[in-house]
């Protein structure tokens, strides 16, 4: 079954195989990728920290996964409970959830923490609530908490992560002395992380307890820096119900410690300010109210307050200042009739305590001095500052406006393997197997490349997994390689599935965004590899099970015995091949012993370095195409080698022995394995196995050996499990002979 809705759009975007950059891109929340995560949940029973702001496109994430057959085992509420209908400070309680039939465990009632027993009936957990900051905001609570009880039982946490509405970072440092459910960490009231950067910081902190490390697997954001609006599609709690009041929240929040209403017990809460005793001061007024699922005893209940309303306020450049607003705080308290009330908390249990609020002692007392709010910032350094450097460490979004950065192909952090042609401004990729690879720092990768004529595929190789395919077009232009990765080093490698027929790649670079770095170029395996062969090592028509189509989208290089041969070795390999190539003929003009030395092999006066690469196993694997033609007196091919007489048994000996001779001599110290198979060259009664076996046995070189390879017996071309097999043949058979 599909979701419904955006997230059966994003399965379906996710079986494209190219990506280009068009124009401003919108910001992708964790959740709305998808395609990135749901393979990281089939199979594995789940947990689900989340609220009613948990969700892809505008459906819930719970209800989403459990339609498309996620194993959800437990459901876990925050305050206010999953569906969001508790009030604020509401003691939630465990339940059913009428919508999946799924266990809603409540962590704000008697249990602030999953238990051994609910971890232990889960594989992974996923956290995905939306955050808006602020230290007084509990959702790092939480956070905090989930990520101790995934350490403690060994589960993995996925963070769905989302944009920080806020995004800067201001206030004063908690003192630890004041630590309290509204400040649980020494951090400043705005702490510009979202909740995947917050949770990097747990970690890297030692704010588990004990120092455990909690294993984070972190869905980034795409497209977003710190100082980008967000507006958020879903309101994250009952009293945050307005794009206003989430901005407005970082400064008015203070407000909780002192005997000013905020707005709770209205419909517009956390957008105005105002007591009962300002009556005559101000004349804007309202009455806070009983509220179900919002407030139900707010303070001030059916009182008018009268003070300020703050509606109109351009929260958007109040956000841009990167500073919350202490005048309203300084006005008020002026203001306020009766001071020694304004900050005492024993006037009202709606009322909560400024020390613990603001998170030092010295807030209550710089307000009442009547400091300035210069003078007041000031008192927060050097903490606020120190805090910021700390800061850089965990962030996966850049603070500024994400600026797209391009490493041209020339770049020293770059990688190859294969005969590539390098020009001025371009890396050209030609032979099968021919690969372009980075090491990297950050989430997400885009490669600029142009294809002749679109016939050419790519494999993306994202740290040793393959994860798409690329179809490059004749436009030169991005394609995306990596993305909505955990911020870390990555290892990124583009592998050209097709055979040099299907025409030419121009690879110019690589893009990045934000705090993404290129590291240092990749380390190249010690071992040396190089095959010269057909189709069977191109890999072509691999993947057709229909058939033996010569279509580039059916032929795969990456897993042919070749190349599965060079990674069970990890070997560097280089696959000097071509479909319907042979050694006395082939389907075309051109023979192996023609084309061997080319560096383009479309190019007659290209010549390939040899010294530039020089392998320690070389394995010949031809003939094949030799074998079909010479039994064809009537192919173009056969009567422009040979006329009208089928070669002789000496001449195909010979022609053989010459070609190993010829590649002993570029490569005089390599070992040489002279390979036959899997096609019906090898099949019972053939002669060309003894043909080799002859050539081999003339050349008297100890250090080359002959492998036949048994016939599959089955039509076409080898399929995925017979390249897999001869892979397997070779693998034995280099151990036992080569020593490897």
């Amino acid at each position: 079954m599909l979701l419904k809705g955006s997230v059966s759009l994003l399965l379906a975007l996710s079986t494209l195989v190219v990506f280009a950059n068009h124009g401003p891109k919108p910001i992708v929340t964790g959740a709305d990728q998808a395609s990135v995560y749901l393979p990281l949940l089939k199979g594995k029973r789940v947990g689900v920290l989340g609220n009613p702001s948990s969700i892809i496109g505008r459906r819930s994430l719970v209800d989403s996964l459990h339609d498309l057959g996620i194993n959800i085992k437990e459901i876990f509420g925050p305050e206010h409970g999953f569906r969001g209908k508790a009030s604020n400070g509401a003691k939630v309680a465990d339940e059913i959830d009428s919508a999946t039939g799924i266990p809603i465990i409540s962590l704000y009632g008697p249990k602030r923490k999953p238990s051994k027993a609910d971890m232990d009936a889960i594989d992974i957990m996923i956290f995905d609530v939306q955050d808006v900051g602020c230290r007084f905001y509990t959702n790092i609570n939480v956070l905090r908490n989930i990520m101790e009880s995934c350490a403690e039982s060994g589960k993995e946490l996925l963070i769905l992560d989302r944009p920080d509405p806020n995004g800067y970072v201001d206030g004063p440092i908690l003192d630890m002395a004041f630590k309290s459910g509204v400040g649980q960490f020494p951090v400043p009231i705005v702490h510009g992380m979202t909740i995947g950067e917050f949770a990097q910081m747990i970690n890297g902190e030692g704010w588990l307890r004990n120092k455990e490390q909690c294993k984070l697997k972190i869905i980034p954001v795409k497209n977003y820096s710190h100082d980008m609006a967000y507006a958020l599609p879903v309101w994250p709690s009952p009293n945050l119900n307005s794009q206003q009041a989430i901005l407005l929240y970082p400064s008015l929040c203070l407000f909780e410690g002192t005997i000013i209403s905020q707005g709770r017990g209205t419909h517009m809460p956390f957008t105005v300010l105002g007591n009962p005793d300002l009556k005559g001061a101000y004349t804007f007024s309202f009455t806070p109210e009983s509220i179900p699922g919002m407030s139900e005893t707010p303070l001030h209940q059916g009182q008018a307050c009268y003070g300020l309303d703050l509606r109109g306020v351009d929260t958007d450049s109040l956000r841009r200042t990167g500073k919350i607003n202490l005048s309203w705080m300084m006005e008020l308290y002026k203001a306020y009739p009766y001071k020694e009330k304004f900050f005492d908390y024993h006037q009202s249990r709606q009322m909560g305590d400024i020390d613990k609020l603001a998170g030092v002692a010295a807030f209550k007392e710089q307000i009442a001095s009547g400091m300035s709010e210069a003078d007041i910032r000031k008192s927060w350094e050097p903490g606020l500052s120190k805090y910021k450097e700390m800061r850089k460490k965990y962030l996966l979004y850049p603070d500024g406006v994400s600026q797209t950065k391009f490493v041209p192909a020339n770049d020293r952090h770059i990688s190859y393997e294969g005969r590539i042609l390098m020009t001025k401004d371009a890396a050209v990729l030609m032979w099968p197997g021919t690969d372009v690879r980075v090491d990297f720092e950050g989430t997400e990768l885009s490669a600029q490349l142009k294809d002749q004529d679109t016939a050419n595929y790519y494999n993306v190789v994202v740290d040793g997994m393959v994860t798409r395919k690329i179809h490059p077009d004749t436009t030169r232009k991005d394609y995306l390689l990596a993305d909505g990765l955990s911020y870390g080093r990555h290892s990124v490698e583009l592998f050209k599935r097709t055979e040099w027929d299907k025409g030419k790649t121009w690879f110019y670079g690589f893009d990045f965004e934000g705090k993404t770095v290129l590291a240092g170029p990749p380390k190249k395996p010690v071992r040396k590899m190089e095959f010269f062969g057909n189709s069977i090592t191109c890999g072509y028509a691999i993947e057709d099970r229909a058939g033996d189509s010569p279509i580039g989208f059916f032929e795969n290089n990456y897993d042919s015995y070749a190349a599965l041969t060079a990674r069970h070795f990890n070997a560097q390999c280089h696959y000097t091949a071509k479909s319907g190539i042979g050694i006395m003929v082939s389907w075309f003009p051109l023979i192996m012993p023609e084309m061997y030395n080319r560096l383009d092999p479309t190019d007659s006066n290209s010549r390939w370095n040899f010294s530039s690469y020089v392998p320690d196993l070389v394995v010949i694997n031809l003939l094949q195409n030799d074998a079909w033609i010479t039994d064809m007196p009537t192919n173009e091919q056969f009567k422009r080698k040979f006329g009208t007489q089928r070669p002789s048994e000496d001449f195909i000996i010979g022609s053989y022995r010459n070609f190993v001779r010829t590649i002993r001599e570029v490569y005089p110290k390599a070992q040489i394995i002279c390979m036959l198979g899997n096609m019906d060259i090898t099949r019972e009664g053939s002669p060309w196995p003894g043909y080799v076996q002859k050539a081999v046995q003339e050349l008297n070189d100890p250090r080359i050996f002959t492998l036949v390879v048994p016939y599959k017996n089955t039509p076409g071309h080898p399929k995925t499990e017979e390249q897999k097999a001869m892979a397997e043949t070779l693998i034995a058979f280099i151990e036992k002979n080569i020593g490897w």
